[in-house]
């Protein structure tokens, strides 16, 4: 390949962030400084009786002098080190005083709009987009655009991307402040890209295909332009699967489950609860509310999102339905407790998070279950993780969404991208870990053919919606595993149809599926409002996502959220319920 001048879109910000700059006390930090309270000693008396290394001892023997808690003596055998008397005071308590100092400043950042990666603004040369376009080289210069525009960056990750490791950040102000577009100027040249930091792996690796798809046409067709853009089509979403903690009580299923779930979480809650519910109804608030009000006697903070469509009559009942319940909120001096947000993030997710774990360990629960307008009658599933790496990035989400479709850096994403930080560092509770996996957008037809290729003995499917989308996303793969040499079972339930499908149609999809060697059934009693996509005994997801209705987006990867578990019997467990249910 010739060398290639390549053009990478960015989107460039600034936010003023509240840091705390050091790094924090270690627990062997403070055992060294208790150990020198009781018997002063020298380096080799602590590398001795620590076992730890004489490099080790010395770096938190300078920290503690710097703190001023430890001091030096000559002595006949050697330089011995005591506590001060502060250090003495210190020494005596349950914990060190922070070492850390409070600032603020203003980072500047970018956003790649292939990968959605953040960048520090020093790691990228880049330039407005006018500038671009007025350089004498531009028709030799090839422009990549992504198929769809980035509005806004993950707020956690941009978080955990623009700080040092002895950085903390504990804040964000607000700001409206939409992102300008950049372009960074980079090189293709013998199979690298020069300009690139070294960890944009996955980003070099999207920029490299796309020269070589551009230097093929100019082989094969030589008088065409290098063009001025390029598209480059948005990568499937991959989703991370990881060992988490997992127990089968982390299944909640059917409604009496999840009354019982939204109550103890409630209940159980230390300082936080977010809520995000498609739908918000009187009857949901009047059975939420009291809950929430009770929370807040306890000084619990509460916000609630939901992601209604606009342009209908039900989403303007919606926002006359907020606006009346903030006002009695406010008359009763409990806005500052429970905030109803007044705009839609256009997300079918259901999510429930809350530190009910123990102070600032939150647990999240993620599933079809439209919290806030619901009567707890129909059949709902939902998993609750525990795991901290997967609360964080269900925080991570959620605080995407909260900047609402104009992308504005709010409080409240703030607070849920700092929280979001903070899950994904926390030790992983103890019991048996599985694989597991948040699931978001087109990932969700990743797992689809997961189980049309994987499964051994049988597909479970469970739906609201049926459409005629829904054959082509679910019920060809799985007429394809049906039909295989493995004989895969396939069962699959939906509860009304959709999407231009009449009740006559899904009548005929029915007797199409059976001709195919499937099981599809329409269940009411009690209305069916899960979407589970289960095979064999261990694998399971379990989503806002109507399998049978739609087709997962690229374009909006947080329209549907749900999770993946790989094991523990989980698939079993929640077909049995789901049989034990008299539904099926």
């Amino acid at each position: 390949m010739s060398e290639l001048r390549v053009a990478l879109p960015l989107l460039r910000g600034k936010r003023r962030f509240h840091l705390l700059k050091g790094r924090p006390w270690s627990i062997v930090e403070q055992l060294i400084l208790q150990a020198l309270v009781q018997r002063p000693s020298s380096v080799a008396d602590l590398v001795s009786e620590s076992n730890l290394p004489r490099r080790v001892i010395i770096e938190m023997i300078v920290r503690l002098m710097r703190a001023g808690w430890i001091q030096v003596e000559s002595t006949a055998r050697g330089h011995v080190f005591s506590p001060t008397a502060a250090g003495e005071r210190v020494g005596a308590s349950d914990e060190l005083p922070s070492a850390r100092k409070s600032m603020k400043r203003w980072i500047a950042f970018f956003v790649d709009q292939l990968t959605g990666s953040p960048f520090r603004s020093y790691e990228l040369q880049a330039i407005p987009r006018h500038r671009l376009d007025e350089r004498p080289d531009r028709s030799s210069i090839l422009v990549l655009e992504p198929e769809t525009e980035l509005s806004q960056p993950e707020p956690s990750e941009l978080l955990a991307s623009l700080t040092d490791e002895d950085e903390e950040i504990i804040g964000v102000e607000p700001s409206s402040q939409r992102l300008a577009r950049y372009y960074a100027l980079l090189t293709v040249k013998n199979g690298r890209v020069d300009g690139l930091p070294p960890r944009a792996g996955r980003l070099a690796t999207i920029i490299l295909e796309a020269a070589e798809r551009v230097d093929r046409t100019k082989t094969e067709t030589p008088q065409a332009n290098v063009g001025p853009t390029f598209r480059v089509v948005a990568p499937e979403t991959i989703p991370v699967i990881s060992d988490c903690a997992f127990s089968r009580e982390d299944l909640v299923l059917g409604g009496d489950a999840h009354r019982a779930a939204l109550k103890s979480a409630i209940a159980k809650a230390y300082t936080r609860v977010f809520i995000h519910s498609t739908f918000i109804s009187d009857d949901g608030l009047d059975f939420v509310l009291p809950l929430l009000k009770q929370a807040a006697m306890r000084g619990v903070q509460t916000d609630i999102l939901w992601g209604q469509g606009d342009n209908t009559d039900d989403y303007r009942s919606t926002l006359a339905l907020v606006g009346r319940t903030k006002a009695e909120l406010a008359s009763a001096g409990l806005d500052s407790f429970i905030s109803l947000h007044n705009f839609s993030t256009h997300s079918h997710a259901k999510l429930l998070i809350a530190d009910d774990l123990g102070r600032g360990r939150f647990s999240a629960s993620v599933g079809s279950c439209n919290w806030l307008s619901t009567g707890y009658v129909s059949f709902d599933a939902t998993v609750r993780c525990r795991d901290p790496e997967l609360v964080g990035q269900v925080m991570g989400a959620l605080a995407r969404l909260s900047q609402g479709r104009e992308g504005h850096w709010n409080k409240l994403t703030g607070e849920l991208s700092r929280f979001a930080v903070s899950c994904k560092t926390q030790q992983k509770p103890s019991g048996m870990k599985v694989p597991m996996a948040v699931v978001v957008g087109d990932a969700h037809a990743s797992f689809v053919r997961k189980a049309r290729d994987g499964a051994s003995k049988r597909i479970f499917v469970a739906s609201h919606r049926v459409s005629e989308v829904g054959k082509r996303a679910v019920l060809l793969p799985a007429v394809a595993a049906a039909q295989s040499e493995r004989g895969i079972a396939a069962r699959i339930y939906f509860n009304r149809s959709s999407g231009g499908l009449t009740p006559g149609g899904a009548s005929e999809l029915i007797l199409w599926s059976q001709s195919e060697g499937l099981t599809l059934r329409a269940v009411h009693d009690p209305r069916l409002h899960a979407k589970i996509l289960a095979w064999d005994d261990d694998s399971v997801v379990i989503s806002s996502q109507n399998w049978l209705s739609t087709d997962g987006s690229s374009h909006q990867p947080l329209q549907e959220i749900g999770v993946y578990v790989g094991g523990a019997r989980a698939a079993d467990h929640v077909i049995c319920v789901f049989d034990n249910a008299h539904i099926a």
